[in-house]
């Protein structure tokens, strides 16, 4: 085991989000829960919303919180709740089919 001051460092491979979701489901999943320490704008910007239209989004808003909500108006999505850390935004289309109420 690590003692408390030792460290190691170690290359990892890293995956476009498309490839993760074209490689690792049949079809998008309901749910795409991001937590990727600051990174979650540049991986939804990447993210094809017509090809992998997910129901509900949840993403770190750190100290982008305009710039998420923005891009994912563009990509048709609205913001319905909010925590102290974390936006969840629903896509419009599925609002309206009732998933959940409008706001």
């Amino acid at each position: 085991p690590l003692s408390d001051n030792k460290y190691r460092e170690e290359m990892i491979s890293i995956m476009n989000i498309n490839d993760i979701l074209k490689n690792y489901f049949d079809s998008a999943p309901d749910i795409l829960a991001i937590d990727a320490e600051g990174m979650d704008f540049t991986i939804l910007s990447a993210w094809n919303h017509t090809q992998y239209p997910v129901k509900i989004i949840v993403a770190e808003f750190a100290a982008d919180d305009e710039n998420i909500t923005s891009l994912l108006e563009e990509k048709g999505y609205s913001l319905y709740a909010r925590t102290i850390e974390n936006g969840i935004w629903i896509r419009k289309d599925d609002m309206a089919n009732k998933l959940l109420p409008q706001m």
